[in-house]
């Protein structure tokens, strides 16, 4: 994981020169509250950010075209997010069973 991104004080953070898409996070194990992308992600890939129970809020960079399906599904604690006007998809069940 220390490749892409790394987890700090609970809160999931990509470098910078992560640029296209997130496919698989491997956070199994790590209890992740918040997360951060940098501007320039376009993608968030299906399935990338599932069933992070204790995820509460997530900061989307102004880049942002799509978010895959079922991208945050099952998130249940989920709070705070705000989609920017550049996404122009949102996958089936991308935020179900969110709060």
């Amino acid at each position: 994981m220390e490749d892409y991104c790394k987890i700090s004080d609970g809160t999931l953070l990509f470098r910078e020169d992560v640029t296209d898409a997130i496919i698989f996070i491997p956070y199994r194990g790590y209890e992740i509250k918040e997360i951060i992308l940098h501007d320039g992600i376009r993608t968030i890939r299906d399935t990338a950010f599932d069933f992070l129970s204790n995820l509460t809020g997530i900061s989307f960079p102004e880049s942002l075209e799509e978010i895959g399906e079922k991208a945050f599904y099952g998130c249940s604690s989920l709070k705070r997010l705000f989609i920017p006007k550049g996404v122009v998809s949102i996958g089936k069940k991308a935020f179900s069973g969110c709060s």
